[in-house]
């Protein structure tokens, strides 16, 4: 029995072990990976948990990836590690190869979530090229999201004022509305986690950093939208602005002159620019995630605020009996960085 039993320790211990060897090789490669090449890296280190491999022949795989101070036991915080042995277990248990990886990502003072969730992004797809059954990823701490913006060509019927209080107002207030074409730049999802999921799509290159204006236009049709040949009877153009986004561009137009003059506003097809060839194939083209992510994130909802830290008056963010109470500084700078209340 003894034997059996150490046979079977032998036979366990090369899989656990290409797997943590695995993820160590990845998170070298992409240690200081810095997208932009601004000097201030996205992704500082991300180093598989020694301990934490369970590997299953034929498994698919899920990876936990936990911010890197959680596991330093922050401000005299419980010990992660024994709750993060159990929930390993628990995976393997439902027949999941699994393992922890601690990030160490970018977290300055700069908005910039997108750079930060592109390098992510990039570490998973290096693990899902050593490990394609790579399935789901589970964020426990505070990682960025992916603000997505959409325009869309729309057709709509209803009341509509264009160029409002200027001195090209045109109101179209008729009881039974009119046909106009909208195209309009929204944001759609603060956080969302395709992005991130989407291990094969050009997210990329629809990224913004800085603020960027969108164009956008509403055209008019009183006569119908079949006249809409014979161009608009008025049109409304204009910016929406945006910053640290990724742009999913699903209303495109072309405004240019007719053969007799008049202005025309024409949609164009959907290029989808954010999806990979093979969802291009599909008869409802959209992108579509190769990795589950799920996230666990505590940031804001519950902390250990800093006693040092004080206003301009000496007040701390807990008063004498305990509650949170508003805190005052001279001046912006003064204030002090999220990051630091805790």
């Amino acid at each position: 029995m003894l034997r059996f039993v150490l046979a079977a320790l032998l036979l366990c211990a090369p899989a656990l072990a290409d797997l943590h060897d695995d993820l160590l090789e990845t998170g070298r490669d992409m240690r200081g990976l810095d997208l932009d090449d601004d000097g201030a890296p996205e992704l500082r280190a991300v180093i598989p948990v020694d301990g934490t491999a369970r590997e299953t022949e034929d498994a698919p795989l899920a990876l936990v990836l936990i911010e890197a101070r959680l596991l330093e036991s922050p401000g005299g915080m419980t010990d992660l590690r024994p709750h993060l042995d159990t929930y390993l277990d628990d995976l393997a248990d439902e027949g999941w190869s699994t393992a922890a990886v601690s990030c160490d990502l970018y977290g300055g003072d700069r908005h910039q979530d997108g750079p930060t969730l592109l390098a992510l992004r990039e570490y998973l797809r290096a693990v899902h090229s050593a490990r394609p059954e790579l399935r789901a990823a589970l964020l426990i701490g505070a990682f960025p999201d992916a603000h997505l913006v959409r325009q869309v060509n729309w057709w709509k019927h209803g009341p509509i004022t264009l160029n409002a209080e200027t001195a090209s107002e045109r109101i179209y207030d008729d009881e039974e509305g009119i046909d106009y074409l909208r195209s309009y730049p929204e944001s759609v999802c603060f956080r969302t986690d395709l992005v991130l999921g989407d291990l094969d799509g050009h997210w990329e290159d629809l990224y913004h950093l800085e603020r960027t204006a969108v164009p956008y236009v509403i055209a008019a049709f009183p006569e119908g939208r079949a006249a809409a040949g014979f161009g608009p009877d008025a049109m409304e153009e204009g910016t929406v602005e945006f910053e640290d986004f990724f742009f999913v561009n699903d209303g495109e137009y072309r405004i240019h002159t007719g053969p007799d003059g008049r202005i025309l506003v024409s949609p164009l097809p959907s290029s989808h620019a954010e999806c990979a060839p093979d969802d291009l194939l599909q008869p409802n083209p959209m992108a579509r995630p190769e990795v589950l992510i799920g996230r666990l994130d505590a940031r804001h909802a519950s902390v250990i605020p800093d006693p040092d830290l004080t206003d301009a008056h000496g007040r701390t963010l807990l008063a004498d009996d305990g509650t949170p109470q508003v805190l005052e500084f001279d001046s912006e700078d003064d204030a002090p960085a999220p990051r630091s209340y805790y």
